[in-house]
């Protein structure tokens, strides 16, 4: 999501539409910092330096060497806080050959792991650890692959869970045989240098992977401080019989599998999703036939003060939603008609197939504050008035939300309260027309009350155009970091002069700078940034200048008015 807001590409393309020359990348409207490279007749050429695929402004990794006509060739590094910290090379058909230091797919700052060891022909041999900030996973973290050159895991493995990080620092240990897990496999944590044992079962022997007999598996959303998981039977792979769901050694809900061996629930059922969080305990209570959802679901909350349904949410005999309500009660006759009453004053298209196959949404936008949508679909597309909703301790609160065009993909149409990406306390409040912003549109901080903080106008044609005077807010605004950036759009680029302003006890400049007026919205001249994390009690800045987006010479850090530290880059 960060980056599809934040990073931009800018080149030349030929007539041919392949790209040419020196292409760069800007995060927010700064060009990184030597990323980007060349292309000749649309393919890779020379020195580049690539976002690593989980880039992020809390994970700001790279990837840094040589293409031949766009296949990656000889030593390539991986670049992260400005270090180098791991890499390998390729071979003449750009596959990766020798010794390899890799990143995981997932890496961040929270979630530090790198993997060492050796590739033949693009594939792992022999053995491989894993690290975790540099330190070893257990005592053997990692394991072996075969010497065939086919990259099958071999013998015993020490891996990592696929959610490992800070919070839940989870390995699972136990056997391979020709690249499928076989015998006991057991599940541990590591909390605060103790391990742990916390789940587990038993692969059959015959190398197919299928889980056998008891198991304790653990949710998505594990972590050392709550602790969801599921315990029941496996058949030939798949769930059978009574799984109950745990939470903190409480049992909290489960439900049966059949018996036939299908993996498909019945019956009464109490769930918990991903969602889930120990500040905000959401069960859903319901019954399945044969693996679907049908009839009335509740949805609950629970709190110090109990167990309280916030929600309902009904189901037709195909499984699908066919109602989410906005009252405590919902008419059971939803539960056996088609819904064209609900529907009656829509205009059909000609030809409109009159079959209604509607379901109702509920859609997490905030999984830590339970910000949800809800409203209605036909034929799988959002129609109709859709409202957002903040669920808390307390209950739910009505907070936004606005109107779909019928029969038209998603398409939102009149004024609209929409929440930001990246922070759910802010909201946006402005008019759509034929899906885009149009207009004058307000943005508001929802900490304490509705107070209006920012905005500014988007032109009237196709393409949705920022325009004229804009007060932003930052991405990582909070109470304690209420910082807005104001200045000029034109055609969608910054331009001009822009001021930072900081607004916690009055509303106090503490930086900015300028954008070129003829270019793509890049940073020239002198500024003041913000780091990272800004706050009133940890107020750091960057004071330098930029030439052609790129920082030059001398920038000077500061702590609030104590310099810290001065750094030089290169003209």
């Amino acid at each position: 999501m960060e980056q599809i807001k934040h990073l931009k590409w800018q080149g030349v393309h030929e007539m041919s539409d392949k790209k040419h020359g020196r292409w760069i990348a800007f995060w927010n409207g700064e060009i990184l910092s030597e990323v980007g490279g060349y292309f000749e007749n649309g393919l890779k050429q020379g020195l580049w330096k690539e976002l690593f695929k989980n880039y992020s402004s809390h994970s700001k990794s790279y990837e840094s060497g040589e293409y031949q006509n766009d296949k990656r060739s000889g030593m390539w590094i991986y670049i992260y806080d400005n270090n180098i910290i791991g890499g390998g090379k390729y071979n003449e058909q750009g596959q990766k050959s020798g010794k390899w230091i890799e990143l995981s797919d997932s890496f961040n700052c929270n979630s530090q792991l790198t993997y060492y060891g050796e590739y033949k022909g693009g594939k792992k041999v022999g053995r491989w650890d894993i690290k975790y900030k540099n330190e070893p996973i257990g005592k053997n973290g990692g394991g072996l692959y075969n010497e065939g050159g086919q990259g099958i895991k071999i013998g015993s493995w020490v891996e990592v869970d696929d959610n490992f990080n800070d919070s839940s620092e989870i390995t699972h240990n136990g056997k391979y045989k020709n690249g499928q897990k076989i015998g006991r496999w057991d599940i541990h944590l590591n909390c605060q240098g103790l391990i742990k044992q916390i789940g587990g079962g038993l692969y059959d022997e015959r190398g197919d992977g299928h889980k056998v007999g008891k198991w304790i598996e653990l949710s998505e959303g594990f972590y050392k401080t709550y602790q969801i998981i599921f315990n029941g039977n496996y058949q030939n792979g798949k769930k059978v019989g009574q799984w109950d769901i745990y939470l903190n050694n409480e049992k909290i809900g489960g439900g049966l599998y059949d018996e036939m061996g299908e993996g498909k629930k019945i019956g009464r059922w109490i769930e918990v999703g991903v969602e889930f969080i120990d500040s905000f305990q959401i069960t859903q209570n319901g019954e399945y036939k044969n693996g679907k959802k049908i009839g009335q679901w509740d949805i609950f909350q629970k709190n110090t003060c109990g167990n309280h349904q916030i929600r309902e949410r009904l189901y037709n005999e195909e499984g699908l939603r066919s109602r989410f309500g906005r009252n405590n009660r919902i008419r059971n006759s939803y539960l056996q008609a088609p819904f064209e009453s609900e529907y009656k004053n829509i205009k059909k298209p000609q030809g409109q197939d009159t079959h209604f196959d509607t379901k109702g949404g509920m859609e997490i936008i905030d999984s830590n504050l339970y910000i949800t949508q809800i409203g209605e679909y036909f034929k799988g597309q959002k129609v109709g008035k859709w409202d957002f909703f903040f669920i808390n301790k307390e209950g739910s609160k009505e907070m936004g939300g606005g109107y779909y065009e019928n029969y038209v993909i998603d398409l939102k149409i009149g004024r609209w309260i929409e929440f930001n990406d990246f922070n759910s306390q802010i909201t946006y409040v402005g008019e759509y027309k034929k899906g885009q912003k149009v207009g004058r549109w307000d943005t508001y901080l929802n900490y304490f009350g509705n107070k209006l903080i920012g905005g500014g106008s988007y032109d009237e044609g196709d393409e949705g155009f920022k325009c004229g005077r804009w007060i932003e807010v930052n991405d990582e605004l909070d109470d304690s970091s209420q910082v807005t950036i104001n200045g000029e759009y034109k055609n969608g680029n910054k331009v001009g002069k822009w001021d930072i302003y900081l607004n916690y006890v009055g509303n106090i400049k503490i930086g900015g700078g300028s954008y070129d007026n003829e270019s793509f919205g890049v940073k020239t001249g002198k500024w003041v940034d913000i780091k990272d994390g800004f706050k009133w009690a940890l107020q750091t800045t960057f004071n330098g200048q930029y030439g052609n987006g790129n920082k030059i010479g001398k920038c000077v850090e500061m702590q609030g008015q104590i310099k810290s530290r001065e750094m030089n880059f290169k003209n």
